[in-house]
């Protein structure tokens, strides 16, 4: 197929449980070269693709990549298989705590979408203008995403449900029959053509998620230059997810290490946010209160992190003084005390 023109950035994205590449193909429309992994054979995936295990593949060459991102299998953790098909629940594997363990290790920054990762991002479908209603939560590591504020649904979801068949704008992308969406209807959804395997677009993250999403505002404190995921470090087992300011090369912060006085990871500024939300397509009342929103978490979080640093003020003069006064007990003790061989 013929792929989207872009504008490169030098980055590279491995897609991990990589299905039909939904995912990847919006890290390559945000400039990422995209490479996808899954232990099932994949012939309609856009990009280079390895068969094989994730958790062993991320485990091997994680560190030979910028970005890592995962969609662990989901059906042990979603809805349906703890309540109408909870008998069948233990049948699934548990993919994301080994998975997340061997991400981890190779001390890349990285997303998880899974239904049980932790909540630090929840998007929907219909806050792209998609025509249908889904959510997926994702897990970030080193690294800070913008979230979007969620978009009141407009309606029903066509199709059946619960004996009343209602119609509404919004398509069902999952299951068969009962008003479901045909394969045509869930590729004008999810905004994928380049596969009409049912099972793959039942699964598929729309491409305007990670395209849409992806962080521009971290900051260099000295030279204020945008800040990128750096190269694979020459020793893969050295922990942490390393970030470096383009200008300053020989620099770099560690979540591990975040008080480094060069570096530090900014959110974006209330006009650059204006201008993502923008270029999403969404409409203007949408992204305008978004951005009055955005404004509001940023005051916060200034006077957050004015708060913090009064704190690290507060307790280095502590510590000053309790030095000091360390200090004076012990030469008091020491011009106090007699010895007795000058006696």
């Amino acid at each position: 197929m013929d792929l989207p023109e872009r504008e490169p950035n030098g980055l590279r994205v491995l897609d991990l449980c990589c299905c039909s590449g939904g995912a990847s193909m919006g890290y390559w429309r945000a400039g990422y070269e995209v490479t996808g992994v899954d232990i099932t054979p994949r012939p309609r995936y856009p990009f280079p693709f390895i068969q094989a295990d994730a958790i062993e593949y991320v485990r091997a060459h994680g560190h030979e990549y910028d970005l890592l991102h995962a969609s662990w299998p989901c059906q042990y953790g979603a809805a349906i298989s703890k309540g109408t098909n909870a008998h069948l629940r233990d049948t699934y594997p548990d993919l994301l705590p080994p998975g997340r363990e061997a991400m981890l290790t190779a001390g890349r920054p990285y997303v998880i979408e899974n239904p049980e990762a932790r909540k630090d991002v929840e998007l929907c479908a219909a806050q792209f203008g998609l025509p249908m209603l889904r959510h997926r939560r994702f897990e970030v590591h080193g690294w800070t995403p913008m979230g979007l504020p969620h978009t009141p649904h407009r309606g029903y979801v066509r199709g059946w449900r619960h004996g009343v068949y209602r119609d509404g704008p919004y398509y069902a992308v999952y299951g068969k029959g009962g008003g479901k969406a045909t394969i045509p209807e869930m590729q004008e959804a999810l905004g994928i053509t380049w596969t009409d395997v049912h099972e793959e677009l039942t699964e598929a993250i729309p491409p305007v998620w990670p395209r849409s999403w992806m962080w521009r505002g971290g900051r260099c404190r000295s030279t204020r230059s945008p800040l990128r995921p750096s190269r694979p470090s020459p020793h893969p087992s050295q922990p942490g997810s390393w970030l470096r300011c383009r200008s300053c090369p020989g620099s770099s912060v560690s979540p591990s290490s975040p008080r480094c006085n060069t570096m530090t990871q900014r959110p974006p500024s209330s006009e650059a946010v204006a201008l993502r939300l923008a270029a999403t397509g969404l409409p203007a009342a949408v992204w305008a209160g978004a951005r009055r929103l955005y404004r509001s978490a940023l005051s916060l979080i200034e006077g957050q992190r004015a708060w913090r640093l009064e704190r690290e003020r507060i307790r280095n003069e502590l510590l000053v003084v309790r030095e000091a006064n360390r200090i004076v007990a012990a030469y008091a003790a020491r011009t106090t005390h007699t010895d007795p061989a000058t006696e």
